[in-house]
């Protein structure tokens, strides 16, 4: 994650990946969706169309590379799971720290 979405590895860059990736979705016009995976409470889905603006054709198609499947699979993927592991990543309802994000790798 951390080398997509900002960062290079270790517990800092998940943090930064987590931030980033939030960010991006905010600058999308997806904030709704991308807060409420990162608060308590029930996550907004996102559909495989806003995934793509939201992250990137570059991202998306880094990703199609670099797992072997197709673009359209890597958006229907992503939109099931993305909002559940942010979810996970921020149980506080917060990004997490540094010292935090180690407990994930």
């Amino acid at each position: 994650i951390g080398s997509i979405f900002g960062g290079a590895g270790g517990g800092a860059s998940l943090s930064e990946a987590v931030m980033g990736l939030v960010d991006k979705f905010r600058g999308a016009g997806q904030a709704h969706s991308a807060d409420s995976w990162v608060a308590s409470g029930a996550n907004q889905e996102v559909h495989p169309d806003d995934l793509a603006a939201s992250l990137g054709e570059d991202v998306v198609q880094e990703l199609a590379m670099k797992t072997g499947l197709p673009r359209d699979e890597i958006l229907s993927r992503l939109a099931r799971t993305l909002p559940e592991a942010v979810d996970r990543m921020t149980p506080s309802g917060s990004v997490p720290s540094a010292a935090e994000a180690q407990a994930f790798i």
